[in-house]
């Protein structure tokens, strides 16, 4: 479409505002984004970044845990992408008794929660030998998401100009042929937006992997952080206090606590703070 006969760009001063109103947004989502960037160098610079990218971290890299997360990531988005575009094509131009209540058949599962199912879930992955392996934690995840990409893609297709599809059919063309060259082509932008919410939310994901995967090496970036935490919390109250005892455990679930609302550990100060309430050195204290 030519921007000069579009009505959002038909004055100047309109597409002066539009451009202005994106770049603050913009802004206002990288600002988080920079802040976390400043701190990470506000304390020993670069090398920060050095030892979180070459050191291990409960027994295995962060480079590792991230390469898990991406490989589990984009299993599901292709299995969610590739079957939510067949469901969203026989959904919308196959005509077959039932049809209508087999969507909606579909659409209540979006109702499930996933700890509902979750023994389920174990025992299906146990007796198919998927424990401790990517499969067996991108499958799930992919089955909790399609409802969603079922839903997502149909709602698209039924926009889609019908005439093109029975024009290909009467020339001949086979529904294998029609949906490659005409349907997928035209769902792009679903399809598209589709796999990036399922790469984030799989990304996102700390249940499933925590509940499937048992080996380090499997260890996934949601599980990682949380670990940071852990160590770090052994850290600060390891040297002040014998572990596992009443001390030890406030000390530990305090310091947890605060690395998780501040998203990782703080970074070292040359003299830390006093507690908050005077920590007993033993017991007749």
């Amino acid at each position: 479409m030519n921007p000069s006969h579009d009505f959002l760009y038909r004055r100047r001063h309109e597409r002066f505002a539009m451009t202005a109103f994106l770049v603050v947004l913009a802004a206002l989502w990288a600002i988080p984004l920079i802040a976390a960037v400043a701190r990470g160098f506000a304390f020993n610079g670069v090398q920060n970044f050095i030892d979180v990218l070459t050191q291990n971290i409960g027994g295995v890299s962060l480079l590792r845990t991230y390469l898990n997360s991406f490989v589990i990531a984009i299993i599901h988005a292709l299995v969610v992408v590739s079957v939510s575009a067949l469901a969203g094509y026989g959904f919308t131009f196959f005509e077959f008794r039932g049809k209508e209540a087999l969507y909606h058949l579909v659409l209540i599962f979006m109702a499930v929660p996933l700890t509902s199912i979750l023994i389920p879930l174990f025992f299906i992955t146990r007796e198919a030998n998927l424990r401790d392996t990517l499969v067996g934690v991108a499958l799930p995840e992919a089955a909790m998401t399609l409802p969603f990409g079922v839903l997502l893609v149909r709602n698209y297709a039924e926009s889609l100009p019908r005439t093109l599809i029975e024009a290909a059919l009467i020339d001949g063309a086979s529904h294998r042929r029609v949906f490659l060259d005409i349907f997928v082509p035209l769902s792009r932008p679903a399809l598209i937006n589709l796999g990036a919410l399922s790469i984030m939310w799989s990304l996102q994901d700390f249940l499933l992997p925590s509940l499937f995967l048992t080996d380090v090496t499997q260890t996934t970036a949601a599980q990682a952080r949380p670990e940071v935490c852990v160590q770090w919390a052994w850290s600060r109250c390891d040297p002040r206090f014998e572990r596992f005892t009443p001390e030890w455990n406030a000390c530990f679930d305090q310091n947890v606590t605060a690395c998780e609302l501040t998203q990782g550990p703080p970074p070292p100060t040359p003299n830390p703070p006093a507690p908050p309430f005077p920590w007993p050195t033993s017991v007749d204290d």
